[in-house]
């Protein structure tokens, strides 16, 4: 493809120095799981990993053989090649992606041809309904006021059908993700207001490393839904302020990993065990888990001893009974034995909050667990729907003491 062949201009999953009101559902998931990694996803200094890098490439090739299909019908493997290589290349000075060496970037290279090379198939053996337009790059208006960008291969119509077909490079995605994409389903809303004569919406999945595809249907019912929860997602993002790091599955290989504040100092530290544990932040922070470690193992002490008390408790309180004692008398000290009762509230105290409330003694009883309360059903002073919200239940305590 030379001659008047327009510059390549290639479409991330998140666009490099876009502004926070042309969100993607990229950012949602990137904000989602690491702001800090989502903020400098929109920088100049991003660097695409692999797999965005040739699906970008792909997409932009598939956008070219597209226009050819709509205006010429059908589209040869050659072409489609020669415009994988052209787009390749350009592409490559534009928005060199992290490969590991020379021979990644041959596989991922292959890899792309592969991909191009089943789309000039699937085309040929599937077809597609009447095409309206293809590459689609739109805002969809959101619930609340926000805006999220949607991407669109192709829209085409079967009847009052309108068909969203999008070609999907990874392969790793499952039919369950695909089926439940709050982008696709975003789209496809975005299809029944915008294509006349579509009364129903259906997505067309045609997987690139399979060969295959498959439809999904849904209903506007789920689609509203699905708008509502974006939009609210969306102006979570827009309103953020800070951007810290986390932790998450994106780590391993993240290009941000060189600038991210979570693992400078372990980058930092040097491979050798005995100049590491020379650091000052390795020694504070050694000295810490230490304490913690202490900690928790007093913890777990204290949790048995008082276990094995309750127990003694009890045995003492039978044994109290059993000789008609008040106290039970050790070497230095005893133990008085007195059986009173308690009130216990229910854990869940909704009920016991909306009574206070509409009898009017909320203000009285200003928390629940205010011993007010306790003390008042005890005494019975409290109305009967309040008493029967509580139970009053045998409490023995003993009181130890030292001997004069």
């Amino acid at each position: 493809m030379t001659g008047g062949r327009t510059p390549v201009i290639l479409i991330f999953s998140f666009p490099i120095r876009s502004t926070v009101s042309n969100v993607t559902f990229r950012d949602l998931e990137e904000f989602s799981k690491c702001p800090y990694r989502f903020r400098y996803a929109r920088s100049e200094s991003y660097v695409p990993a692999p797999s965005e890098f040739v699906d970008a490439v792909v997409h932009s090739v598939i956008s070219r053989m597209n226009a050819l299909r709509l205006t010429r019908g059908s589209v040869t493997e050659d072409e489609a090649l020669e415009e994988f290589w052209d787009c390749w290349d350009e592409s490559y000075g534009l928005h060199p992606p992290r490969f590991k060496d020379s021979s990644d970037r041959i596989t991922h290279l292959h890899m792309g041809e592969d991909l191009v090379r089943t789309y000039v198939r699937m085309v040929s053996r599937y077809g597609s309904p009447r095409i309206l337009m293809n590459d689609i790059h739109s805002v969809r208006q959101l619930p609340g006021g926000n805006g999220i960008r949607i991407d669109i291969d192709e829209v085409c119509m079967r009847g009052e059908t309108v068909l969203l077909c999008r070609y999907v490079t990874d392969g790793l995605r499952t039919r369950t993700d695909m089926e439940s994409d709050r982008s696709m389903n975003i789209a496809l809303l975005w299809a029944l207001y915008n294509i006349p004569g579509a009364e129903y919406a259906v997505a067309c999945w045609r997987l690139l490393s399979t060969g295959t595809e498959f439809e999904s249907p849904t209903d506007r019912g789920s689609l509203t839904r699905t708008a509502v929860d974006v939009g609210r997602d969306v102006g979570v993002l827009r309103a953020a302020v800070a951007f810290p790091p986390k932790a998450c599955d994106l780590c391993p290989g993240c290009p941000v990993r060189s600038n991210c504040p979570r693992f400078a100092h372990a980058d930092s530290l040097p491979e050798d065990p005995d100049s590491r544990s020379m650091d000052e932040g390795v020694r504070m922070v050694d000295a810490y888990r230490e304490l913690e470690e202490k900690k928790r193992a007093l913890k777990d002490r204290i949790a048995m001893l008082e276990e094995r008390q309750r127990e003694l408790s009890e045995s003492i309180v039978g044994y109290a009974d059993g000789h008609g004692y008040n106290a039970v008398n050790g070497s230095d000290c005893y133990v008085v034995v007195s059986h009173q009762k308690k009130v216990v509230l229910p854990e869940d105290k909704t009920d016991v909050i909306e009574h206070l409330k509409r009898s009017g003694s909320y203000e009285r009883y200003s928390m629940v667990n205010y011993p007010r309360l306790r003390s008042d059903i005890m005494k019975g002073q409290t109305d009967a729907v309040l008493r029967n919200m509580a139970m009053v239940v045998p409490d023995d305590r003993l009181y130890l003491k030292r001997k004069s």
